[in-house]
């Protein structure tokens, strides 16, 4: 499944279940400085933000939020990680996942 689809990958390597944990899903911010690999903002803490940084990095083609937002469902149920979706007043987000803390 992860040759074919990389929100599996991204999901295996930098998120984890978490029953109580509601993640944003946000939105892209670019931060560009001369000399760089673009960055994300917030990409510790939204799940769109962070996919967009591990496509940069893996080398991978990213995908539009609309998309990501329907796959990424799609693919937890398929890995049964068990998430809901919800809105808060800061957007839109998924509990049941959160991203990995970088030690």
């Amino acid at each position: 499944m992860t040759a074919t689809n990389p929100i599996a990958d991204w999901l295996l390597e930098c998120t984890e279940a978490n029953s109580n944990t509601w993640t944003q899903i946000g939105e892209k911010r670019e931060v560009r400085e001369s000399g760089y690999e673009t960055t994300y903002k917030n990409a510790d803490s939204w799940l769109y933000a962070n996919f967009l940084q591990w496509c940069s990095r893996a080398n991978k083609t990213p995908l539009a939020i609309r998309r990501f937002r329907e796959l990424l469902i799609q693919t937890c149920v398929t890995l049964k990680i068990s998430v809901l979706e919800s809105r808060r007043s800061t957007g839109i987000g998924l509990t049941g996942i959160r991203i990995k803390k970088r030690d």
